[in-house]
């Protein structure tokens, strides 16, 4: 090698440090994504441990007032909802 190659070598490691950079940043950003799907998707797994079975939905269309009851895990979200506390009947 000789010293008219240095300058051309030097703007080559360069571009490949910048292509590297890039490559980086773009993998801290799909972590953070990641990280953020897995912080939400462990605050569902809480909600939903902690959510009770049934639940009294409210709802209206066209005028109309109605309530239901529903499974936890199949009510609408449009749906006002209260949970429905399992109690002991009787002595």
């Amino acid at each position: 090698m000789n010293d008219s190659d240095a300058p051309a070598r030097l703007d080559m490691l360069r571009s490949l440090e910048r292509v590297q950079v890039g490559h980086l940043d773009r993998t801290r950003k799909w972590i953070a994504a990641e990280e953020r799907r897995e912080t939400a998707r462990q605050r569902d797994v809480q909600v939903r441990s902690s959510a009770p079975d049934w639940l009294i939905e409210m709802r209206s269309a066209g005028g109309t007032s109605w309530m239901c009851t529903s499974a936890a895990d199949t009510w609408q979200a449009s749906a006002i909802v209260a949970p429905i506390e399992a109690r002991r009947c009787g002595p």
